[in-house]
């Protein structure tokens, strides 16, 4: 339970505190239970006989924050004095006291009465509830992101606060904790101070100066020692520096507020801002009304009693724990929502054995006692009555947090109209997604998605974070895990290690759910062929799925996969109309091409043939030797490219020879000549040590050859042309020799950069689309890639990777990628 703590600070503050708790609770009804039965003066009093705001049904009245000086005309020193006094005469005496305050004394005539459970629960059970709450919501946001600024915030105000108001009631009865009482009371300023530095997110103030936060209880340290010094003997002064602790509890009140605000009004996350909003109608019923009440109190002397602001605490714990179920606060699982069905129900317990034990008071007396056998019964009936209590409160709880009441039938209709009419994977998967996490609010949801030709699988997930984890979970298993599950109804992870199914799959199988971490798994097929599966994280609300939920799970599959495989088969009829559209325009330019061929090829070997007769005839390092040399190879090239034209238009295949790319890129460059205008600067940049690789120099240089010829006209004659090799190590693919071709012209434009390697596309006035056609039909037979990417304004790179020779290992240390954004 404690080991996710990073350190031993974080887990002993926590076991500490939760330890603290549990001692405060048990210490304060006891201190209470100590005066049950006793003869009381009708109001309570402090150890030093100041008598505060605080009055219930049929008490003697509301003191406004006063000393009881005198007894029957018989002077009291502290509380103790007072309460033998008055058990000295029988219950129902009544006693003068008098009251005194500054100068001023007033006299006042009560009658005591015999203390009973009746007169002080409806005083000092909102104090427990209360303190209970703010010190459980502090422990528990601790717990779950003990390193987060505003949970320890939370914490420090839980704890603080909690205390405060549980102990309320050991100040009035007992005495045994009265001075951690009035210690914790004094640094509740600093604790709201520190909170409205942190919540919901770090003030820039705080995080630029953290120790602001420790600092901010500073100032009321010296209030908490007068508070206690002041116990014994100095009423009169103990009420003037209280009355400054609760000014200073008002006003930083005030303060969260106006911080909730100014976060809901500035703040640039809009999590934080949704937060603040949350939290901020509790603070302001929690917090303003109280601060208001409190400064009446004090500043105007307004004849309240304090505890009826008590019960508009409850109100900030509850939007602390709404906003963390809702809206993901300090990002806490589901167990804490499970547990706010249990807290519900532990409440109800008490306050039905609370309710029990004052309708025994009010039938038998305050002196009466239960029968023997009413708590057997009661127990009886709580344990008969306690799991439909806590599906109720479940019920409550997903529709108070999670709108899950949905409709089944609504909820079929809606997702069926849309799974009809799309014939897309992705968005067939996301609005399956988007029903489970959103209507039936589970956690997360992924599909798995079986390529039926082999390949790998696709996973489709919400939040999309948990794809890359299942693909990582799942590794080799999934097709294998898929297909073992696929002939039954869906497993959960209680089922598990019983399922035959995933029996088969030996340890691999119930790894599945540990490694995933999914509570249930939904197989889904078309007739008997396996399509994919659901995995099902939680549901929100820590319950587990219902008959109704895998009802509509089930619908839900079923509509998927029926989706998926008409989605599949569209997918089959697009890409058949596309190949059969490809094979018309190859069909197309090879006739044209045997046609241009047949009128070229015989002039142009005419042509050579003169050129090579000519250059026979003529002196060595003659300027017209040179040029017949131009016209020979430039003949030869010409005959290259109506040869690959002709290949363009059917199968063939590359003749590889082991080859070095950096000799391949300095041969050719050499032969480009004055093909490059001399306003572009041809630059090599060549990464030393490449191994060989498996390829036809010819194909490939052809390919360089178009990728250069369209980089200088796209840059009209004027910019920076780079041929660069390295070796390209991605994460899952093999290693490949990479040839890059960068210009620095302006860009494609992202709308047309897909279609630059389809057949008769082309954005030239003059162009015919084929060439980057070519160049990619080219590289494939060689067993390579080519992509393309390009920045509007800065330039294009074409990229070549290239597969090793057979005598070079697969994997070779890496080499840094070469960056293009600089040419």
């Amino acid at each position: 339970m404690l080991s996710h703590f990073e350190t031993r600070a974080e887990r002993w503050t926590f076991v500490g505190l939760a330890l603290l708790l549990a001692a405060l609770s048990v210490a304060t009804v006891v201190s209470a239970a100590t005066q049950i039965g006793q003869t009381w003066p009708g109001f309570v009093v402090w150890r030093n006989l100041v008598a505060p705001a605080i009055s219930g049904p049929g008490w003697a009245g509301s003191p406004r924050r006063e000393v009881v000086q005198w007894v029957d005309d018989e002077k009291v020193g502290d509380a103790r004095e007072l309460r033998h006094h008055v058990r000295d005469e029988p219950s129902g005496a009544v006693h003068e006291y008098t009251f005194r305050r500054g100068h001023g004394t007033a006299r006042v005539r009560v009658q005591s009465r015999t203390l009973a459970w009746r007169d002080v629960l409806p005083v000092y059970l909102p104090y427990w509830i209360d303190g209970l709450a703010f010190f459980a919501v502090g422990l528990i946001v601790f717990y779950f992101r003990p390193g987060l600024a505003a949970a320890r915030a939370a914490l420090a105000l839980g704890a603080i606060l909690g205390s405060v108001l549980l102990l309320a009631s050991d100040v009035f009865s007992a005495f045994w904790l009265d001075r951690l009482y009035f210690a914790c009371e004094s640094l509740t300023p600093g604790a709201l101070l520190h909170f409205a530095l942190c919540f919901p997110e770090e003030k820039a103030i705080a995080r630029h100066r953290p120790w602001l936060r420790f600092a901010v209880y500073l100032p009321f340290v010296p209030l908490a020692v007068l508070q206690i010094s002041f116990l014994e003997g100095m009423p009169e002064q103990h009420l003037v520096v209280n009355d400054l602790v609760y000014s200073a509890i008002a006003a930083a009140g005030l303060v969260s507020v106006a911080s909730l605000v100014h976060t809901f009004l500035t703040s640039r996350s809009a999590l934080a801002r949704q937060q603040a909003k949350i939290v901020m109608a509790g603070v302001a019923l929690a917090a303003f009304l109280p601060s208001l009440g409190i400064l009446a109190i004090i500043l105007l002397g307004a004849n309240v009693p304090m505890n009826l602001l008590a019960p508009f605490l409850i109100v900030f714990p509850l939007s602390i724990g709404y906003a963390i179920a809702r809206h993901d606060l300090f990002s806490v699982d589901r167990y804490l929502r499970t547990g706010v069905v249990y807290a519900a129900l532990s409440l109800i317990v008490f306050l039905s054995y609370a309710g029990l034990v004052l309708a025994g008071e009010t039938w038998l007396g305050g002196g009466g006692g239960l029968p023997s056998a009413a708590v057997p019964v009661y127990l009886l009936v709580v344990l008969v009555l306690f799991d439909p209590l806590r599906a109720t409160i479940q019920r409550l709880v997903d529709r108070l947090f999670y709108r899950q009441a949905y409709s089944y039938r609504a909820t079929v209709e809606a997702t069926s109209r849309i799974l009809a009419s799309v014939l897309d994977s992705e968005r067939i998967a996301a609005t399956v997604l988007e029903t489970l996490t959103e209507v039936m609010a589970i956690e997360w949801a992924v599909l798995l998605v079986v390529d039926r030709a082999g390949g790998e699988q696709r996973v489709f997930a919400r939040p999309p974070e948990r794809a890359l984890e299942v693909e990582h979970a799942l590794s080799s298993t999934a097709a294998a895990f898929v297909a073992a599950v696929a002939s039954g109804p869906p497993i959960s992870k209680y089922t598990v290690r019983s399922d035959r199914r995933v029996g088969q799959q030996g340890d691999d199988g119930v790894a599945v759910f540990h490694r995933t971490g999914a509570a249930l798994v939904l197989p889904l097929r078309f007739e008997a062929d396996p399509v994919g599966a659901l995995l099902l994280g939680e549901k929100k609300s820590g319950a587990f799925y219902t008959d109704e939920d895998l009802q509509l799970l089930a619908t839900l599959g079923n509509q998927s996969a029926l989706a998926l495989t008409n989605a599949y088969a569209y997918e089959i009829i697009r890409k058949t109309q596309a190949e059969l559209v490809e094979a018309e325009r190859l069909a197309a330019v090879g006739e044209l091409a045997s046609t241009v061929a047949h009128g070229i090829r015989n002039p142009l070997a005419g042509i050579r043939a003169a050129a090579q007769v000519a250059r026979e005839d003529t002196e060595p390092g003659s300027t017209i030797g040179e040029s017949l040399d131009d016209i020979i190879s430039e003949s030869d090239r010409l005959e290259m490219r109506i040869r690959s034209i002709l290949d363009l238009t059917r199968p063939g295949a590359a003749e590889p020879v082991n080859s070095d790319v950096n000799d391949l890129l300095r041969d050719f460059v050499a032969t480009l000549g004055a093909r490059v205008p001399r306003g572009v600067m041809l630059a090599l940049d060549l990464a030393p040590g490449l191994p060989r690789v498996s390829i036809d120099p010819t194909q490939v240089a052809e390919v360089l050859d178009i990728l250069v010829v369209n980089a200088v006209e796209a840059m009209h004659g004027e910019g920076r042309l780079v041929l660069r090799s390295y070796l390209d190590t991605p994460e899952n693919a093999p290693v490949m020799v990479a040839v890059a071709v960068a210009d620095s012209g302006p860009g494609i434009e992202a709308t047309r950069i897909a279609r630059v390697f389809e057949l008769f596309y082309t954005t030239k006035p003059t162009g015919t689309g084929v060439g980057l056609a070519m160049a990619r039909r080219l590289v494939e037979r060689q067993r390579g890639t080519i992509a393309v990417s390009s920045t509007p304004g800065a330039g294009t790179v074409f990229t070549l990777r290239l597969p090793l020779a057979a005598d070079h290992p697969s994997r070779i240390a890496a080499t840094s990628m070469p960056n293009f954004s600089s040419r």
